[in-house]
This record gives C-alpha cells, sequence and structure tokens, in this order.
C-alpha cells in the first residue's frame, strides 16, 4: 500500500472509532456498517469480529484493521487475476494453451508467431507441460 493509501484506512478507521479508544467495538462496527445504508444481524457483526480479531480481546484495533483491509484487497486482485487468466483460456480447460495465445492475440487484433509464443511457454511453464497453469499466470503477472 502507498503511504496516501494508508493514511485513507486510518482516517476510516477514526471515523468508525466514535470513542476514540483506538479499538473499533462490535457497536461501532455495527453502527458504520448500518450508516452505509447496509442491514445486519449481531450474529454477523460477531463473525466479522471473530475473523479479524487476532488479540481475541473482541474489538478490532488499527493493526487488525489494516491486515484485514490488505487480505480483502489481495482476494480482490486474485479475482481480477483469475478473471484475466479466464480471458486467455478460452476453452475452459483450466490452462492456457498456445492455441489459446494465439487466439487471444489473434482476438486483440495482434499477429503472434509460434516462435513468440513459444518464448512465452519457455519463460513461464514453470512445470515444462507446454501450458500455463492459473498458478504460474500468477507467477508471470
Amino acid at each position: 500500500l502507498k503511504d496516501d493509501e494508508i493514511e485513507d484506512l486510518r482516517e476510516q478507521f477514526r471515523k468508525i472509532d466514535k470513542d476514540y479508544t483506538g479499538t473499533i467495538s462490535a457497536q461501532e462496527l455495527e453502527d458504520s456498517i448500518r450508516k452505509m445504508g447496509k442491514e445486519i444481524t449481531a450474529k454477523e457483526i460477531k463473525k466479522i469480529i471473530s475473523k479479524v480479531d487476532y488479540l481475541g480481546n473482541g474489538e478490532i484495533n488499527y493493526s487488525e484493521f489494516l491486515a484485514a483491509t490488505i487480505s480483502a484487497q489481495n482476494v480482490l486482485t486474485s479475482e481480477m487475476l483469475y478473471a484475466l487468466f479466464k480471458h486467455f483460456d478460452t476453452d475452459g480447460s483450466g490452462f492456457i494453451s498456445p492455441e489459446n495465445i494465439k487466439e487471444a492475440i489473434e482476438k486483440a487484433g495482434r499477429v503472434i508467431s509460434k516462435e513468440e509464443i513459444n518464448m512465452i511457454l519457455k519463460e513461464h511453464d514453470i512445470e515444462r507441460d507446454g501450458k500455463i497453469s492459473f498458478d504460474e499466470f500468477k507467477v508471470m503477472m
């Protein structure tokens, strides 16, 4: 995260922490979520806090808030990468084959030679099985 992003998160944390204790209570979290126009049950609040509250004190401190936010961003990034992977995996096989590479590049209006495809595979096909898995794709990106 960049400095300005961290500062934005710190400001969000401060807005939720209405009593300025340095932690977000279940009530503060519930109030914040309801303020956004979302309905949430006490059980759902408890579940959120239990997933984020590494200290086990029933509240969320700034470090826990930051860790949860970064984790959520990583999930989103992973989802975006998977969507991009599926764009190349045109036949839905779960792998990007040489044919998939050629098809995706040509769909974008470009021409790619067999040598260029082989170069991509040589560089990114870690398992050397002639295709790129999602794990290999993540490394590539």
